[in-house]
């Protein structure tokens, strides 16, 4: 079965979130980020065509149509004058925009292997469903600058939070996580959060 956008969104963000063992990991991941862009890309391509069939009668406003809403098929090739174009004609740009972001931390990723076990899922999980419940609770698909500081030992973290719905009518939770304003995968804050909270036992055990 084809893989839908929602799908190698959550395969690459799992990935980052894990780690890469392998420079093969890190261009799977990649991957699965260009071909979500893909479907994005060609879904405001189908909606400027639709817009073209509507001046068929005239040659030169198509032509002008299709340069001047001209858009890049590889994430990697988008750039700011492209976004208007894909909020134009209905295409997820703000999603678009965390994909990037998305993509270039995965590029600076270190390689390394993958821990056997992962102490932090739970408290991961708990901060997922968190955004989840605030999603649903604003009744809004997407949620812009979430704070969620309060479970994360007061460091400054904030959560692009996107609904993406797939085939078959499924819902799916995209959470991209920024630390002091760079995105940051889950793992690595959940990991500061602790030498944190470690730091400050020690310091309480020490003054008391």
């Amino acid at each position: 079965m084809a893989k839908d956008p929602a799908d190698r969104i959550a395969a690459a963000l799992e990935a980052l979130d894990a780690g890469f063992p392998s420079e093969a990991a890190r261009k799977r991941a990649l991957d699965d980020l260009n071909r979500a862009y893909t479907t994005i890309q060609e879904t405001a391509f189908d909606a400027i065509c639709t817009a073209a069939r509507g001046i068929e009668g005239d040659p030169d406003a198509q032509h002008a149509l299709f340069r001047e809403n001209e858009l890049p098929f590889d994430l990697h090739q988008v750039r700011d004058r492209h976004f208007p174009t894909l909020e134009r004609f209905g295409a997820q740009h703000a999603l678009v925009r965390d994909l990037i972001a998305l993509r270039a931390t995965i590029k600076a990723a270190d390689i390394k292997p993958a821990p056997q076990r992962d102490p932090d899922a739970q408290r991961a999980e708990i901060v997922r469903k968190t955004i989840l419940e605030e999603l649903q609770h604003r009744k809004e698909a997407y949620v812009q600058g979430l704070d969620i500081a309060r479970l994360l030992g007061g460091l400054a973290v904030t959560v692009n939070a996107h609904l993406v719905y797939g085939h078959k009518g499924a819902i799916f939770t995209r959470n991209f996580f920024y630390l002091n304003g760079q995105l940051t995968a889950l793992r690595t804050i959940l990991a500061i959060a602790g030498t944190f909270e470690r730091e400050r036992k020690e310091a309480e055990a020490k003054a008391s």
